[in-house]
């Protein structure tokens, strides 16, 4: 996220009550802007054609296909995600932006071909008695959503975020106009809205790419072929495994014969489970905003002064300093995380009834949305310790944090929903995340114990 962080260290120092606003609000925008657009777009369609009646049956099929297509273009793109950011900034850091862009194409053209061989296989699978319009325009924008993801991985190094939100306001606005007139034309209509928008999107931004990072070339596979910068086995594992972590116990209760019902083919979704959880996610944007500037502004400020010190032969006193505010700077961002969501959660918490009425959902689902609200608190704090394992280039412990991650998460959701009953939903991901929490508190414990020792005696 170069830049960002001396931005907002600027806008800081201007030491006002409306720098503090702008700060996190800006913070808020750069971290969570762009999925808070996407989701209010789709369920501000949903409310909408639901008060007017318009085809209610095909606005449940549409919203739960774009969760299902959020769902597979994550996991599927987490294979080059981290691993190709890495090897952009590889690409940076020795002044060879001009293979960027190639890269760029190359990695378009893996994951195209590769996700349209996946896609027709689900396709076959899970799509069969479905119209072949719907068909067409579901596999076409899982892959325009596969290439979305993977641009926004070079964008994090381009300082233009005004433009990169303005993209996907104006994107998401075409989809929402889209569905008001083609939307006429029930599911497919929908679909094809999703798909256009999104396509706009991700013209967009591979526009902003190609001005950014000029080339001669047009296409390479030096991601592959280059031994000393291919993609890195366990930055593509470990973003596999975080982003299954975070899906499964939703696939889980999907397809659970006790939770989960069918929709569209045999695409499944879960009533008790899915509205609460949703709802939870959209309840971290404070604590987004909070852990995004102590992240990109204060720790990556004081690692770049203790690695400098260690680079300009500071004295062991001087590094031993730049450390301990390394320390304070984690503990910080952790304790305020915790205070500021965990204060936002309760007045959710205490206005919850309200909310359930206002949106017409059953009050018998409040507990599992209490539970998970909780739950994605302690998301956002595991999310915070895997980010600083990353920048500490601990990419083996973050790695095996998200691996446990993702299979207590999967262990723990099968016994609640096989063993224990309604009661206990949510109760699973919970305790996973938490367990997942305090193991990544443990790796970054030993990673800043052992800090001078690996600088020093390991390179």
């Amino acid at each position: 996220m170069a830049g960002i962080g001396f931005e907002l260290r600027k806008i800081f120092k201007e030491n006002s009550l409306s720098s503090i606003f702008k700060v996190y609000g800006y913070s808020a925008l750069l971290s969570s802007g762009t999925w808070m657009i996407s989701i209010f777009s789709i369920m501000f369609i949903g409310l909408i054609k639901t008060y007017q009646k318009e085809n209610v049956s095909d606005i449940i099929k549409f919203q739960v296909s774009i969760t299902y297509l959020l769902a597979m273009s994550l996991i599927f793109s987490s294979l080059f995600q981290l691993s190709f950011s890495r090897y952009i900034a590889d690409r940076i850091y020795d002044r060879k932006q001009e293979r960027i862009l190639p890269g760029f194409i190359g990695v378009l053209f893996l994951i195209f071909t590769l996700g349209f061989l996946f896609i027709l296989s689900f396709s076959f699978v899970f799509l069969r008695n479905v119209s072949p319009a719907y068909i067409i325009l579901f596999c076409g924008s899982f892959l325009v959503l596969t290439g979305m993801w993977v641009a926004n991985t070079l964008l994090l190094g381009i300082k233009r975020y005004k433009t990169i939100f303005s993209a996907y306001l104006i994107s998401y606005s075409v989809i929402m106009a889209l569905s008001f007139t083609v939307g006429k034309f029930r599911l497919e209509g929908l679909m094809f809205s999703f798909f256009a928008g999104n396509m706009v999107l991700f013209l967009f931004l591979s526009a902003i790419i190609i001005h950014s990072y000029p080339s001669q070339d047009f296409i390479d596979f030096d991601f592959i072929t280059n031994k000393k910068h291919r993609l890195l086995q366990t930055l593509i594992f470990g973003s596999l495994f975080y982003n299954l972590g975070v899906w499964i116990d939703k696939i889980f209760f999907w397809f659970s014969s006790n939770t989960g019902y069918n929709i569209i083919g045999k695409l499944n979704a879960s009533v008790v489970y899915d509205l609460p959880i949703f709802l939870s996610y959209l309840s971290i944007i404070p604590g987004m905003a909070i852990f995004f500037y102590r992240l990109e502004a204060d720790f990556a400020e004081k690692y770049e002064l203790f690695y400098k010190s260690v680079r300009e032969g500071g004295t062991y006193s001087e590094i031993e300093d730049c450390k301990d505010e390394m320390v304070d700077t984690i503990r910080v961002m952790i304790r305020e995380v915790i205070v500021v969501q965990g204060i936002f959660d309760l007045i959710i918490y205490f206005y919850s009834p309200d909310i359930f009425q206002m949106l017409n959902m059953p009050k018998l689902y409040l507990p599992l949305f209490h539970i998970d609200l909780l739950g994605v608190q302690l998301q956002l704090g595991f999310m915070a310790m895997i980010s600083v394992l990353y920048y500490m280039d601990k990419k083996a412990y973050a790695m095996w944090a998200s691996f446990i991650f993702m299979l207590t998460n999967a262990v723990f959701t099968m016994i609640t929903i096989k063993f224990m009953g309604p009661f206990y939903f949510g109760y699973g991901f919970a305790i996973s995340v938490f367990i997942s929490f305090l193991i990544s508190l443990f790796m970054i414990r030993e990673t800043m114990r052992n800090l001078e020792y690996e600088t020093f005696m390991l390179q």
